[in-house]
């Protein structure tokens, strides 16, 4: 019986799983083939080939986003720093200057590390209070006559910033010759020297040629304050004339304490009086102190809280009772005011009248030119700061320092020394 020959066993099976659809014939690669290098160049290609143009544009906007973070630092940084000379230079009406401020590349080539607000804002105070309200309106009104008469003189396209010998030299001789004294120019040009520098522009007002201009102009139109002091002696006469020229107890005592203390203290007329402007500071009653020391000897004391030139800080004045001559005593004279006047409120002015009403400075003028004539004295040589020269010329008459004077009449600077008038010897 023949036998059936034996099936051969297959070497290789594709196994289908069942849930795969029918396949054909064909043979599937196998994975842990290598792909040929042809191919796999070809499937590189194609990759970077669909992403480099979102790449690009990803890496574009990173670097925009970064350059707009840097010059918004930057911008920071110099708006800190410009603020306050757009505020020297702004109309104080409101607007702009005309020419736009340069920034001097504070811009385009910001701090690796940058500027925070907060010290920005920092940076903006500590320069704001480096100068008192007064001389920032007195540094804008500079400004504003240097832009006027720049548009007047070259039109409407001048640039006012940075400045220039030509524009400057010019204003000066302009100055000149609307009759202007040596001394007023020279201080409308040390206001616009502050703000060029304030803007790191070119101090052009210290040219050899502006130099020289401003030699010429003094010497041309030599400077005299025909303002004399008032001595001691001429304080006892305006004191006495009192009696003439006011009928009320009240303002007498009331005109006699601010004779006696403006000499005393050293006071402008704007520190006792209410002048008008917005931002004075004159004396309250809660700036006087009458006391006593452990030696019983009487005195007040004047805080004087805001003064010209000041940056935001007060002085105390002591003046002792003076027995020696007590018509002029300081001490007598107010606390025989206080007594009629009868504050109720510390935040009163210290000089006003019953109803509180403060003393005005035309008021004050007005009576002590009343007093002037009264003692037959020239009303063109003695004025309201004829106090302050009179205390002053008494204070070198006596041998006090400079130092000494300076400090009791607040000045921050030499400008006492033109105050100070000594007699010259008679033989």
């Amino acid at each position: 019986m023949a036998t059936r020959p034996k099936r051969r066993k297959r070497t290789s099976a594709t196994i289908v799983s069942p849930e795969d659809p029918p396949s054909s014939s064909a043979v599937q690669p196998d994975p842990s083939t290598p792909l040929p290098t042809s191919m796999m160049e070809n499937m590189v290609s194609s990759c970077l080939a669909a992403i480099t143009p979102t790449l690009k544009e990803t890496v574009q906007q990173c670097i925009k986003d970064f350059h707009d973070k840097s010059n918004q630092e930057a911008s920071s940084a110099a708006d800190s720093q410009i603020s306050l000379l757009e505020e020297l230079t702004t109309p104080p009406q409101g607007g702009r200057i005309q020419s736009s401020v340069s920034f001097h590349g504070q811009r385009t080539h910001p701090s690796p590390t940058g500027v925070s607000s907060s010290l920005s804002a920092t940076t903006n105070m500590l320069l704001q209070n480096s100068l008192s309200q007064s001389t920032i309106v007195s540094y804008q009104s500079a400004f504003q006559s240097y832009k006027q008469f720049l548009v007047q003189t070259f039109g409407e396209q001048v640039q006012l910033l940075p400045p220039s010998v030509q524009h400057m030299s010019a204003f000066i001789a302009h100055c000149f010759q609307s009759n202007l004294a040596a001394s007023t120019t020279r201080t409308l040009i040390s206001s616009l020297s502050f703000i060029f520098k304030l803007g790191d522009f070119s101090d052009v007002t210290q040219h050899f040629i502006i130099k020289k201009m401003l030699q010429g102009y003094q010497k041309c139109k030599p400077s005299m304050d025909a303002r004399l002091p008032i001595t001691p002696l001429i304080l006892g006469k305006l004191v006495n004339a009192l009696e003439h020229t006011t009928s009320s107890p009240f303002l007498r005592a009331l005109l006699r304490a601010m004779f006696i203390l403006a000499f005393c203290a050293f006071l402008r007329v704007g520190e006792i009086t209410k002048t008008g402007n917005a931002n004075q500071h004159f004396l309250k009653f809660g700036d006087i102190c009458v006391s006593q020391d452990v030696r019983v000897r009487k005195f007040i004391d004047v805080n004087i809280p805001h003064f010209k030139h000041s940056k935001s800080h007060h002085t105390t004045l002591r003046l002792q009772e003076n027995t020696s001559t007590p018509y002029l005593c300081p001490y007598q004279a107010v606390v025989r005011y206080l007594d009629l006047r009868k504050h109720s409120s510390c935040a009163e002015p210290l000089f006003s009248f019953l109803d509180g009403k403060p003393i005005t400075r035309h008021y004050f003028t007005q009576q002590m030119q009343a007093a002037l004539s009264f003692c037959d004295l020239n009303l063109h040589n003695y004025h309201t700061h004829s106090f302050r020269i009179g205390a002053a010329s008494t204070a070198a008459a006596k041998g006090f320092t400079e130092l000494q004077i300076q400090t009791m009449g607040r000045w921050n600077s030499n400008a006492f020394r033109k105050y100070i008038r000594i007699p010259t010897l008679q033989l």
